[in-house]
């Protein structure tokens, strides 16, 4: 029997820096993603990047997405074209 309890909502983020490296960027995300937890509460967040240790040190609570995926996913149609311009 099917549990009447939806799967949470799972967020997928592409943050302005993919390191960490760039102060005002990773503020913010920070803040994107409070908001985010603000409007959903059991979402699942995630976010691309290149550096998964700074990141969850910088924003803890968030699953870190290998950013090296992103030209598969555009492959295979996952992520909308217009993200990445540049990757063919």
């Amino acid at each position: 029997m099917g549990s009447d309890v939806p799967d949470p909502l799972q967020i997928l983020v592409l943050p302005g820096t993919a390191d960490c490296g760039n102060l005002g960027d990773l503020a913010m995300l920070q803040v994107a993603l409070e908001r985010l937890r603000h409007l959903w509460p059991a979402a699942v967040l995630r976010v691309l990047t290149h550096e998964a240790d700074a990141l969850t040190a910088c924003c803890p609570g968030v699953e870190p997405i290998p950013l090296r995926g992103r030209n598969r996913w555009l492959r295979v149609r996952t992520l909308p074209r217009w993200l990445f311009p540049n990757v063919r």
